[in-house]
């Protein structure tokens, strides 16, 4: 590809459709013929089941039965439903009604959707905050060939929470913060961390008031011209509003309305975890998978500094934090969080983007096919790793 045309700075609607839908389809294509190659022979049905592990039964359990008030779940009957966010099961559950198909089979094919439709705006908002054809390239490369790429077809929430991200952050830069906080309402009631959005657009403001010339900068003049825009301050308060009404909703079915965060406990969180003895312990045992988690962690760490290196401090922020409530309870299943959750990706999409020569930059894509093969089959045998 010329080196001009990976320079361009804008593009058009159709020439993102036609980039998503072909690399969307090519890499299923190559899943599925993966998943014949292990399962002896190919068949869509068995694909879209197979597609469905771990977590997905919570998921399912919840779309099916609701909400419970009391724990019921693991050997221990200590696990409930309450840690999986309401926005994904309420809205299968209702599509179901329309589309008269089992939840297993539907609900992958939806969410591949609902990922395609996150990548259009994702490369939107690359090419308006980068301007960068490569940089947009690489993304979608990450997203559809990189790890992981299956759980955006999957019973999980990773393609709709990848979609308000999208959005939550296309419509700020736009400055059309009602819709900015409508879709970060959406995003706070789909994962526990989509309350956080919160924070970027104070970041975005207070990066926007000190690179105005005009005048002394102080506390007082910044609130002024903070809570003078009653857009940006409704549209950011609208935010938090998903995570509330779940609050109330379990403070009345179980009397604790923070029963999502102390329900934690039935999945090994405990109370004696630290995370520097943790990291410290994993990266001594090279051969566990807790030492792939830390990996994982460390380049959660790079992906912040690169950010702040690029100076999109309200990306770098919303990475930080995306990142260190994960791993301020467990390590495992660092992975996923981190590249469901976008700005990590945007991260490394930049530093990939950035990075010369090409003798370096190639292998590295090369090898991330590999290891997406990997966790694919991982995800096959249901090994601890891809969690």
């Amino acid at each position: 590809m010329p080196r001009d045309l990976l320079k361009r700075r804008n593009l058009d609607n159709r020439s993102i459709i036609f980039l998503i839908l072909g690399s969307f389809l090519i890499s299923r294509l190559i899943l599925i013929l993966i998943h014949g190659k292990f399962n002896g022979g190919i068949s869509l049905e068995t694909f879209l089941r197979d597609m469905n592990r771990f977590d997905s039964t919570w998921y399912l359990f919840t779309i099916q039965e609701g909400y419970l008030p009391s724990p019921f779940g693991h050997d221990a009957g200590d696990a409930a439903n309450w840690a999986f966010f309401p926005l994904m099961p309420l809205f299968y559950r209702y599509l179901h009604k329309v589309i008269r198909i089992e939840y297993i089979l539907f609900i992958p094919v939806f969410n591949s959707i609902l990922f395609m439709v996150a990548q259009f705006f994702i490369v939107k908002y690359i090419m308006k905050t980068r301007e960068n054809l490569a940089c947009a390239l690489i993304t979608v490369y990450l997203f559809n060939f990189g790890p992981y790429t299956f759980y955006f077809s999957s019973m999980y929430t990773e393609s709709m929470f990848l979609l308000f991200a999208a959005l939550f952050l296309y419509f700020m830069n736009e400055k059309k913060y009602l819709l900015m906080g409508l879709f970060g309402l959406l995003a706070s009631a789909t994962r526990n961390i989509g309350v956080f959005l919160v924070f970027a657009p104070f970041v975005m403001s207070i990066r926007e008031y000190l690179e105005n010339g005009d005048g002394k900068k102080n506390v007082t003049g910044y609130l002024k011209k903070l809570f003078g825009n009653a857009d940006l301050i409704l549209g950011t308060s609208l935010v938090p509003a998903g995570l509330f009404a779940y609050m109330f909703y379990l403070y009345k079915l179980t009397g604790d309305g923070l029963a999502f965060v102390h329900i934690q406990r039935a999945w090994n969180e405990t109370t004696d975890y630290n995370f520097f003895r943790e990291m410290i312990d994993a990266l001594s045992h090279i051969y566990d998978a807790k030492f792939y988690f830390a990996c994982w962690t460390i380049l959660g760490f790079f992906a912040v500094f690169y950010l702040i290196v690029k100076k999109r401090y309200e990306e770098a922020t919303l990475c930080a934090i995306f990142l260190i409530i994960p791993i301020s309870v467990r390590l495992i299943s660092i992975p996923r969080y981190l590249i469901g959750s976008l700005v990590p990706v945007l991260g490394w999409s930049d530093l990939l983007t950035d990075l010369k020569p090409k003798t370096v930059k190639i292998p590295l894509l090369i090898a991330l096919l590999f290891l997406s093969f990997l966790t694919f089959k991982g995800w096959y045998l249901a090994m601890e790793f891809v969690t």
